[in-house]
């Protein structure tokens, strides 16, 4: 997990999108602490039409190394936040942008092995649960949003 003081990134994640969608994507985080950013690489329905991968023109495989290169330029916050949110608010099929403000429901367990992970939830919308793997990268993460969980 790579970390600014305003930013964390997680390079892979699996989000399970909910009962209704019945998916499960393989995605980067990108944390701020105002969002919570998904950018997918690897589901059926995405593989193709990824914003992320038509815009900065890179493969599924490659998604997780382009998001942390973008993320290594020198934005303020609020050019990062207004960038990603550009990217990922082309894709009308799933949410990717989750105001951390707005999460009805926003749970980080540390746990250990497969007792650890992220839940969130929007109102009106399925909770989505996050596998983040490793009990220190979940712990990171963790301390980054402690102030903001719900």
């Amino acid at each position: 997990m790579t970390q600014r003081t305003d930013v964390v990134f997680v390079p892979r994640i699996n989000v399970n999108e909910g009962i209704t969608v019945g998916q499960i994507t393989h995605a980067c985080l990108v944390g701020t602490p105002g969002f919570l950013f998904l950018f997918p690489h690897h589901a059926r329905e995405f593989l193709e039409n990824t914003p992320t991968s038509t815009r900065w023109k890179v493969s599924p495989d490659e998604m997780p190394e382009a998001v942390e290169k973008f993320l290594s330029e020198k934005l303020s916050l609020e050019k990062l936040e207004k960038e990603l949110t550009t990217v990922l608010s082309k894709d009308k099929s799933q949410r990717r942008i989750f105001p951390v403000d707005q999460l009805e429901r926003f749970a980080i367990q540390v746990g250990f092995w497969i007792f650890g992970g992220v839940s969130i939830q929007m109102a009106g919308e399925d909770r989505k649960v996050i596998n983040v793997p490793g009990k220190a990268t979940r712990q990171k993460l963790h301390d980054f949003y402690a102030t903001r969980l719900k």
